[in-house]
């Protein structure tokens, strides 16, 4: 039979199936050799050997006349856990491990034991124990430490108020510093309470004065500025249309006359022939409007001509019809004499 032979990585190797007189060639992982490269013979079944090439006995040589090294230790962080069973760590780094090598973990103090040297592919480590003791007990507390030295004293630190505005209700209060922290200027944002419930607020009186000058009313204001607004509105309505009015009604003949802007009714219209006692007063027919309103409207009186006298609507105005009560001013007796009505509304 012929000499056959066998090759392939170590860990395929199996010197048990070999044949008296085969060849074993150990292409890479052998623990036996540096370089995981070696040779094997099958002497007879169950018997087989290494073989040295030239070069493994020339190493030895060299080997022989400088001496083995013995254990070393390596250190890192790559050979980790406390696994007691023989692991391979690729990552390790150490490429000439040899049997009986350590290895300290610096990160946590553990201690392994090479089982099977060679590359860092080959090399088998195991967990053997840790450097690190039990943690000792607590140490008493030092003595306390001497006062250090004063230290110089800061700037002189001032506030200022910068601005205050008013927030909307519901939003948070909030201060900021605008300035440095030895000159500080503080913006103040407080918020706006909610606005309060008015309990009967159509039986509530209204203390107000007529505005200085007729400006349009804005939101959010108070009922007195408002009512001075609307004070000013017909005041001037009352001194200028109602002049234009009253030179109308004195240079001609017409009882009553309207002029309509959209819903808004201005309607004036005279009453002649009052005979007006010297003492106590004369209520007027009433008239009726010549548009009739949808509310009560606005309604004033003037005496036409320079006579002492002083007219008022009376409590019986509507929709459509009002009258008039008339006195004399001047405790005089006043005949055939007339008054100007004016209403306004809608």
């Amino acid at each position: 039979m012929a000499i056959q032979s066998r090759r392939g990585a170590y860990a395929d190797f199996d010197p048990n199936k070999m044949l008296p007189g085969e060849w074993a060639v150990v292409t890479s992982g052998d623990p036996n050799d540096p370089d995981g490269r070696a040779i094997y013979l099958c002497y007879i079944a169950g018997i087989v050997e290494r073989m040295a090439t030239y070069e493994d006995m020339k190493k030895n040589v060299q080997s022989a006349a400088k001496g083995e090294r013995g254990s070393r230790w390596d250190y890192g962080t790559k050979i980790t856990g406390t696994s007691t069973s023989e692991q391979i760590f690729s990552n390790s780094g150490i490429n000439d491990a040899n049997k009986g090598d350590y290895y300290l973990n610096i990160s946590t103090g553990y201690v392994y034991y090479c089982t099977v040297g060679g590359l860092a592919s080959v090399a088998k480590w195991k967990y053997i124990g840790s450097i690190k003791g039990p943690t000792g007990p607590k140490g008493s507390i030092g003595n306390t430490g001497a006062t250090g030295a004063t230290g110089p004293q800061g700037p002189a630190a001032t506030i200022q108020i910068g601005t205050v505005t008013t927030g909307k209700p519901g939003t948070q209060a909030s201060v900021t510093n605008t300035g440095t922290e030895n000159a500080a200027v503080l913006n103040f944002a407080i918020p706006r309470g909610d606005t309060g419930a008015v309990e009967n607020l159509s039986q509530q009186q209204v203390d107000f004065s007529e505005a200085s000058q007729r400006q349009n009313i804005q939101s959010e204001e108070t009922l007195a500025i408002l009512f001075g607004k609307i004070k000013k509105y017909f005041s001037d309505v009352e001194s200028e249309v109602f002049e234009k009015l009253k030179q109308d009604a004195e240079s001609e003949s017409a009882q009553s006359g309207a002029f309509l802007l959209g819903n808004l009714k201005i309607q004036w219209g005279r009453i002649d022939n009052l005979d007006v006692p010297a003492s106590g007063s004369i209520q007027t027919d009433a008239i009726t409007f010549p548009h009739a309103y949808g509310a009560p409207p606005f309604l004033t009186c003037i005496p036409l001509g320079n006579y002492y006298l002083a007219a008022n609507p009376t409590n019986n105005v509507n929709l459509s019809q009002a009258s008039f009560r008339v006195r004399a001013a001047d405790g005089a007796a006043h005949n055939d004499r007339s008054i100007l009505w004016l209403a306004i509304g809608y």
